[in-house]
């Protein structure tokens, strides 16, 4: 299985770093920007998969794969 998580913020400048939390637990994340891409290790967490991603600008995406 696949999915993706598109985050868009609402204000302007950088965000503040945050965590999704997934029930499905995935093996591989990837963080997709702008300014580039980076490989994401998900933890395990209560509800099953948190993935963290780091501040961004304008847009990003997060590519999961289980």
């Amino acid at each position: 299985d696949q999915a993706v998580a598109h985050l868009i913020p609402y204000a302007s400048g950088p965000t503040l770093p945050i965590t999704l939390s997934f029930r499905e637990t995935y093996r591989r994340a990837r963080v997709v920007t702008l300014a580039g891409e980076m490989a994401v290790q998900p933890a395990r967490g209560q509800l099953g998969a948190e993935i963290a991603v780091r501040e961004f600008a304008d847009y990003a995406a997060v590519e999961l794969e289980a």
